[in-house]
């Protein structure tokens, strides 16, 4: 599926590590640069057995802001949850 658009990644998905364990195919998107999400903050939601540990999430927060990279989205991108 070709797909068009920009993406905002934080956390574990900054790792390639982590994205390629989660069959995430990254040949379509590339980092254009960092940025920041406004009204948003850092969290650790909830646990997760797989891995072990806290996952990270953002929440609503206004006057706050997180940072993550913007990327191109620029062809077949396929994430997997």
């Amino acid at each position: 599926m070709a797909n068009s658009g920009h993406y905002f990644a934080y956390g574990s998905n900054l790792n390639v590590d982590d994205l390629a364990q989660r069959e995430v195919h990254l040949a379509g998107l590339s980092a254009i640069s960092p940025a920041w999400l406004p009204d948003h903050e850092l969290v650790f939601g909830y646990r997760s057995m797989t891995p072990r540990g806290s996952v990270l999430d953002i929440r609503h927060a206004t006057a706050k802001r997180y940072l993550g990279v913007l990327a191109q989205i620029t062809g077949r991108w396929v994430a997997v949850p």
